[in-house]
């Protein structure tokens, strides 16, 4: 009977370690987005893949800034752009940067 008793204790401790872990990672912020160029000149579609915000702010390294989810945005001129995603939580924030690259902007002919 005791050895069942700790065994059943033991499996406790362990369910309930193991569940703190999980709730924790269920609260944390996770910034994360995708881009893709589209057809359109200048027009980059940004897809959001941050978890448990409830929050953005973007900033497009051109001057704009942008608090939509998912947004897109259309760039003046080709070239490569930092944009940044800031994804605020309840509790805490985290952010994320990557280089977008606008080349299909057609060059002007006068």
């Amino acid at each position: 009977m005791k050895i069942n008793f700790y065994v059943i204790v033991i499996a406790l401790l362990i369910g309930c370690s193991s569940c703190s872990k999980d709730d924790k990672n269920k609260d944390e912020v996770k910034a994360a987005f995708e881009w893709q160029l589209t057809l359109e000149p200048g027009k980059v579609v940004f897809t959001n893949k941050s978890s448990n915000a409830v929050s953005y702010e973007w900033n497009f390294d051109d001057g704009n800034l942008s608090t939509v989810a998912s947004p897109s945005k259309v760039y003046d001129q080709n070239g490569s752009y930092l944009v940044s995603l800031k994804a605020i939580g309840a509790t805490a924030t985290a952010s994320v940067s990557d280089t977008v690259v606008v080349d299909n902007i057609p060059a002007k002919t006068e």
